[in-house]
């Protein structure tokens, strides 16, 4: 189990009826919307970004008929009792709803157990049976912009397609890095910009990393990848959208990057599509191994051999 480290956490207060009779309480578009790029391409239609955030607490139908049944100061008082803190978890899906053509969103799942306390408080208060959600915020659409209903978790199973972690939101610390992967980090094939002929290797200084650099008039740049988090295998929608969202990071550090990919000599492994990131410091590339969960990176250095750069908090086991 990989722990994490302290979880963004925000407190929410009562939101008041929609007037459609949902309960939607409001999320601070800062908050989750800043940092991830106005729009996602994978091998689906484009995800864009919505414009704001909620969580649904009580959709219409169960919003109307708790209203109904309790008023709206019944409800407010069994919503007070609850303490309203939601914890970001930076676990996220993918789903598809089936329809003409098919919808797709991409949720990040939230930890607030106060919402099925306060949907089962309700449900003993009229004596219904509300079923228990999966807290989550919708944050990219396609073709539904105002995104798709996951009432219970059977939904949410049946409409998952893919599972990936968002960059930046709830770093994990790394497990223990075993001799094993060392190794197979230090026999990668690691090659920029396919067809430019640059291959780097471990160990070896690349007097065509060098011109590179002097080309950008750097002294160093990182070749990172943002797929199979702590070599966790990720699916190739997992990979394609984190390796988006490490692109619009690069172009939000105003860094010169060019494609890069890690090959796997042995071919357990499917290649990684990864960035070089030309003129980056060293506070800024310990930041990117944080944010993408990553054991390590390459670190090229002018007149130097190519090394590798360990996550900050790295086990490194012999």
């Amino acid at each position: 189990m990989i722990k994490g480290m302290p979880r963004p956490s925000i407190t929410v207060t009562w939101p008041g009826f929609r007037p459609d009779g949902g309960l939607l309480l409001p999320l601070p578009v800062g908050k989750f919307l800043t940092g991830l790029p106005p729009s996602l391409a994978w091998q689906g239609p484009t995800l864009e970004r919505k414009d704001e955030c909620h969580v649904t607490v009580l959709n219409r139908a169960c919003g109307s008929a708790a209203r109904d049944a309790l008023g709206d100061a019944g409800v407010r008082r069994l919503f007070q009792d609850q303490e309203w803190i939601l914890h970001r978890t930076g676990d996220a899906r993918v789903l598809r709803k089936p329809g003409t053509p098919d919808a797709f969103s991409l949720i990040e799942d939230v930890d607030l157990p106060s919402l099925n306390a306060f949907r089962q408080a309700v449900s003993l208060a009229m004596s219904a049976d509300l079923p228990a959600v999966p807290p989550h915020v919708t944050l990219y659409t396609a073709r539904k912009p105002e995104g798709i209903g996951v009432p219970d978790q059977q939904t949410l199973a049946r409409l998952e397609i893919a599972r990936l972690r968002l960059p930046g939101i709830a770093n994990r610390h790394p497990p223990a890095l075993s001799s094993a992967l060392q190794q197979a980090y230090r026999a990668t094939r690691y090659s920029v910009a396919a067809g430019s002929g640059l291959d780097i290797h471990i160990g070896e200084h690349s007097p065509a990393a060098d011109a590179l650099l002097d080309a950008h008039h750097a002294r160093r740049a990182l070749l990172l990848s943002a797929c199979n988090p702590f070599s966790e295998a990720g699916s190739e929608t997992a990979n394609q959208l984190r390796h988006g969202m490490l692109e619009n990071a690069v172009q939000s550090l105003g860094l010169p990057a060019l494609p890069a990919e890690g090959r796997d000599p042995t071919g357990e492994w499917a290649p990684e599509a990864s960035l070089l990131l030309i003129g980056t410091t060293p506070g800024q590339e310990l930041q990117l191994l944080r944010d993408y969960e990553q054991h390590a990176a390459v670190l090229l250095r002018h007149g130097r051999p190519a090394e590798l750069v360990y996550h900050p908090d790295a086990r490194l086991q012999r």
